[in-house]
C-alpha cells in the first residue's frame, strides 16, 4: 500500500506532518497525532480506547473522532496517511484498513478521514463496517474542540458502508456528501458502489 505506514501497537498513535496548515480548532494545525483506536488529535490524549460521548470535556480532545472505538492494528490491517493535490487543494487522509476490534479479530473495519485545504471541510468515509455493532452510541463519531464542548457529532446509526460526511468549518454541522475513498496504490479517488 502506497502513503506512509504507521506500525502502531494496541492503544498507541503516530504523528506525522499534515503537509499544509488547516484551519480547526480556533488555530492551524500542521502536525496531528493517527490514533490506532480511530481518531486524529492535536491534544495530549492519543491512546484512549475508552470511547466517551462527543461533546465531553473528557480528554482526549482537539479530535476528530472518525471511528473512535477500541481497535487492534497491532494484530493486523493497516493504518497510513497520505497528503495529495496541489497547494491551495491539498487533502490529507488517514486510513484504517481491515482493522479489528479488540478482542474480536474476525470483525474488522476500513474507515478514512480527509481534511481538505480548500475549505477547511473534515470528511469521514466508511469502506467497510463489518466490526461495528448494529446497537447505538457504540462508536464516537464527531470533531470536538480543546475543551471538549465544541464541535459536531454524527450519530453512528448514521453511517453504512459507502456513507461519507463532511463536516464544514462554518456551518459546523455535519453534511451527507458523496463517498469518495483515496485509493492508497494509485493515490487516486474512487467512488464506493
Amino acid at each position: 500500500a502506497g502513503g506512509n505506514a504507521l506500525r502502531l501497537g494496541l492503544d498507541t498513535f503516530g504523528e506525522g506532518p499534515i503537509g499544509f496548515s488547516f484551519p480547526v480548532f480556533r488555530s492551524p494545525i500542521t502536525d496531528i497525532k493517527v490514533c490506532s483506536n480511530g481518531y486524529l488529535t492535536t491534544g495530549a490524549d492519543g491512546s484512549d480506547f475508552t470511547n466517551d460521548p462527543c461533546l465531553d470535556p473528557t480528554d482526549p480532545n482537539s479530535a476528530m473522532f472518525v471511528l473512535w472505538d477500541d481497535w487492534s492494528p497491532n494484530i493486523s490491517g493497516e493504518v497510513h496517511y497520505l497528503t495529495t493535490g496541489s497547494p491551495g487543494s491539498r487533502i490529507f487522509t488517514a486510513q484504517w484498513t481491515d482493522v479489528p476490534r479488540f478482542g474480536a479479530a474476525s470483525l474488522t473495519a476500513t474507515f478514512q478521514a480527509r481534511l481538505h485545504e480548500c475549505c477547511g471541510a473534515i470528511e469521514y468515509c466508511y469502506a467497510s463496517l463489518v466490526g461495528v455493532p448494529e446497537a447505538p452510541n457504540i462508536t464516537t463519531i464527531g470533531v470536538e474542540d480543546e475543551t471538549g464542548l465544541e464541535g459536531a457529532c454524527i450519530s453512528d446509526q448514521d453511517i453504512d458502508e459507502g456513507v461519507c460526511w463532511q463536516i464544514l468549518p462554518v456551518v459546523q454541522q455535519p453534511v451527507y456528501c458523496p463517498c469518495r475513498f483515496l485509493d492508497f496504490e494509485t493515490e487516486d479517488d474512487f467512488t464506493t458502489p
